[in-house]
């Protein structure tokens, strides 16, 4: 993390314009954010550079988010962040199983994954800066066109 960084944020869910739009609010807000739009490429990302935290879809196309999080949990590289939207009692117990830091279920506020994030930063004991600028918390995070993942 950089001096001017509030921390790095690796973004991998298969819905492109939702990792985008993350990527944009994360930068706009002082984070260090990668979008990546496939699981292979998540773990590629992770092994190359160095990140705070991740925030992972369940549902992708090429390995599930589950399965993304348990490589990510056993390379020990840093927190996991689950976004899904089932909102299925099984699952998220599969996903903190496996090591997930939070669970949220689709559509989250931007609020609301920001304050994950902070928890986990927090509890990983990087220092936090203030909240984000400008945060209102009425950008829904999960709702695009491609639907909940």
């Amino acid at each position: 993390m950089s001096k001017e960084s509030n921390g790095s944020i690796l973004l991998v869910d298969d819905d492109q314009d939702m990792v985008d739009s993350f990527s944009r609010w994360f930068r706009r807000s002082g984070y260090e954010a990668t979008p990546t739009y496939h699981a292979m490429h998540g773990l590629m990302a992770a092994a190359k550079n160095r990140y705070d935290v991740a925030v992972v879809d369940i549902g992708m196309p090429d390995m599930s988010g589950l399965e993304l999080l348990a490589e990510l949990i056993e390379l020990q590289l840093f927190p996991v962040i689950v976004l899904s939207g089932h909102n299925e009692p099984e699952l998220k117990s599969e996903a903190m199983r496996l090591g997930a830091a939070e669970y949220l279920l689709k559509p989250a506020s931007m609020n609301e994954l920001e304050s994950a994030i902070r928890r986990v930063l927090f509890d990983s004991g990087l220092n936090i800066p203030a909240p984000l600028a400008g945060a209102n918390g009425s950008h829904q995070v999960g709702s695009g066109a491609n639907g909940q993942h």
